[in-house]
C-alpha cells in the first residue's frame, strides 16, 4: 500500500522539525487532496520548497491597468490645461500667478479656497507615482 504525501510528511505541517538536513523528496503522483487543499497547507509546501512555487502575474490585467493609468494621467492632464487656458482668458490673476509660483498654487484663500489647479495637480501627482512605480518595472507587470 502506498503512503499519501500527507502521511509521510505529516511531521513537517505539525511544528515538528525533520532531523534530516536535506528536505524529503516529494512522493511521485501527489493525491489531488494536496492541491486542492487549503491555502495555508499549499503555502507550507511552497516554503519547503521554493523551486516549485508558480505564481501568476496576471499580465494581460496589469496592462490593461496601465492602460487605465494613462488614460487618466492623459484627462488630468487635459483638463489642468483646460483650467489654465480659462484662467488666462479671464485673466484671472491669482490662476496666472498659480501657474508661476508653486507657493502660490497651494495656498488656500482666506475663505479657505484653493486654486482650481490645485486638486488636478495632486490627482496627477499621484497617479503619475503609481505609473511610474509601475513602469520601473521589468516587465511593468
Amino acid at each position: 500500500m502506498a503512503t499519501s504525501f500527507d502521511e509521510k510528511h505529516a511531521a513537517d505541517f505539525e511544528g515538528t522539525s525533520v532531523t534530516n538536513s536535506e528536505p524529503p523528496t516529494p512522493v511521485q503522483g501527489i493525491n489531488r487532496t494536496w492541491s486542492s487543499g487549503s491555502y495555508p497547507r499549499l503555502s507550507e509546501f511552497m516554503g519547503l520548497w521554493p523551486e516549485v512555487a508558480i505564481f501568476r502575474r496576471f499580465g494581460a490585467l496589469n496592462a490593461q491597468n496601465l492602460l487605465f493609468l494613462q488614460a487618466e494621467i492623459a484627462h488630468l492632464e487635459r483638463e489642468l490645461k483646460m483650467i489654465r487656458e480659462r484662467e488666462e482668458k479671464r485673466e484671472d490673476e491669482r490662476g496666472i500667478l498659480a501657474q508661476r509660483s508653486w507657493f502660490e498654487l497651494s495656498q488656500a484663500t482666506e475663505d479657505g479656497e484653493y486654486c482650481p489647479q490645485w486638486a488636478v495637480i495632486q490627482d496627477i501627482r499621484s497617479k503619475l507615482t503609481e505609473y511610474s512605480k509601475r513602469m520601473s518595472r521589468t516587465p511593468p507587470w
